[in-house]
């Protein structure tokens, strides 16, 4: 899946449960996280998703294989910045050994 065409249109998924190679940047609520933002990866689209189980993720920056269910769109706020990007509830998640998640994804 890619995230360009989530972006695109989340309600084309809406209930489908998806996986997407992210980056995990930081939480903004005690279950909810934001994902891909920026950096490049998952051609720099953001994502939103709720339901994280406390504990998941610490307070680095990580590579992740991140699995959800797709909800729609929500708005969330960078700084003074409101987004609005595809919001998924969580499902599961594997954090990658390296840059290009290599240990779970074959080469493309």
């Amino acid at each position: 899946m890619s995230c360009d065409s989530l972006e695109r249109n989340p309600f084309a998924l809406e209930r489908k449960t998806i996986g997407l190679r992210l980056s995990f940047e930081q939480m903004i609520a005690k279950d909810q996280g934001v994902f891909g933002v920026g950096d490049g990866w998952g051609g720099g689209c953001g994502v939103a998703v709720s339901g994280i189980p406390h504990g998941t993720f610490s307070t680095q920056r990580v590579k992740v294989l991140l699995v959800g269910k797709v909800l729609g769109n929500t708005k969330i706020n960078i700084g003074k910045v409101t987004l609005l990007v595809p919001h998924l509830s969580f499902v599961g998640v594997h954090i990658c050994k390296d840059e290009k998640c290599s240990d779970i994804v074959p080469d493309e």
